[in-house]
């Protein structure tokens, strides 16, 4: 906007471009070359993804905590009485849903779990 003020007033025209130099470059423009595409078979894509996946799994390393260093005696049995209630309340919803859905024993675990996360943390 500005350049077309400032040509006014000082009475310059800018110079027009030809339209020959105009379609030289929408030309130039049309004739980018595509990238090649190498089709790969689908079973190496899926071994490719299975070898990604191991490489990436996660190594957990079991390590032992001295609970005494964290509580006094009376909070741990207190703490290990709530988690033994816990494990058997789940369990118990776990044969629930086993016996009333018939459900494998894992995916029977699976929907305690997810029941108890929808009750209590969401």
């Amino acid at each position: 906007m500005s350049d077309i003020r400032i040509n006014k007033i000082s009475g310059i025209q800018p110079q027009k471009t030809d339209s020959k130099e105009l379609q030289e470059d929408k030309v130039e423009k049309q004739v980018t070359k595509k990238p090649e595409v190498v089709r790969k078979d689908a079973g190496e894509i899926l071994d490719h993804m299975a070898r990604s996946a191991q490489l990436n799994k996660f190594q957990v390393t079991k390590k032992e905590i001295n609970v005494q260093k964290y509580v006094n005696a009376d909070s741990e049995k207190r703490i290990e009485q709530m988690m033994k209630a816990f494990d058997e309340t789940i369990l118990k919803s776990a044969q629930v849903a086993i016996e009333e859905f018939g459900l494998p024993e894992e995916v029977g675990q699976d929907v305690a779990i997810m029941a108890f996360n929808q009750k209590f943390l969401v």
